[in-house]
């Protein structure tokens, strides 16, 4: 659910779209404290940002951040430059991405990073905090926080024959806090 554009909220309360309480998944009568960091990720507003109000919780949705362990993208074997890749995107989606058959390059889904998609917000930031094992031509940012208020996009790209692949973590977080990681596995063999 989201809370209301407008009107009277509060932290408890037993109307769907007015409480925070039942917002963050909670009995209307919890105790919550508006610093806390639940709080804080559901109106989007790290404590280096200040004080929370009431106001900050408009139309915010709360939402629990889950990534499949793994996820892979094999483009198989091709005859020609040969991609994979994989987005994590803005409106929570997780598209991975490969070279076909024919040789156009194109993205499907596999899942959200975010449940539900709605409570993605630019607060909530990516990385590959190592750098990954790979062959080929490896693209995207290593071991630097990225807002999640765009698309990210990682992958690799082999232009001659043998096997090209990428092997590396992601993990998301909201200010300090990590909240998920998940494996990636990229496969771009030319033959």
């Amino acid at each position: 659910m989201t809370l209301a554009a407008s009107g009277e909220l509060s932290i408890g309360g037993s109307t769907s779209n007015r409480s925070i309480n039942l917002e963050l998944q909670r009995a209307a009568s919890a105790t919550t404290n508006l610093d806390e960091f639940e709080c804080r990720r559901l109106c989007n507003k790290p404590s280096s940002l200040g004080v929370i109000s009431i106001s900050d919780f408009y139309s915010k949705t709360y939402g629990v951040v889950a990534m499949d362990a793994s996820y892979t993208a094999d483009s198989g074997l091709q005859n020609f430059v040969n991609s994979a890749a994989i987005m994590f995107k803005s409106n929570g989606d997780i598209d991975v991405g490969i070279t076909d058959p024919f040789g156009s390059f194109s993205y499907s889904n596999v899942g959200t990073w975010i449940s539900p998609a709605a409570a993605a917000h630019n607060g909530y930031e990516i990385r590959v905090p190592t750098t990954p094992s790979y062959n080929g031509t490896f693209s995207g940012a290593i071991n630097t926080w990225e807002s999640l208020g765009s698309n990210r996009t990682w992958s690799i790209t082999l232009n001659s024959s043998g096997s090209g692949f990428a092997d590396f973590s992601i993990e998301i977080r909201f200010a300090t806090t990590v909240l998920d990681s998940t494996a990636v596995y990229l496969i771009a063999d030319v033959g």
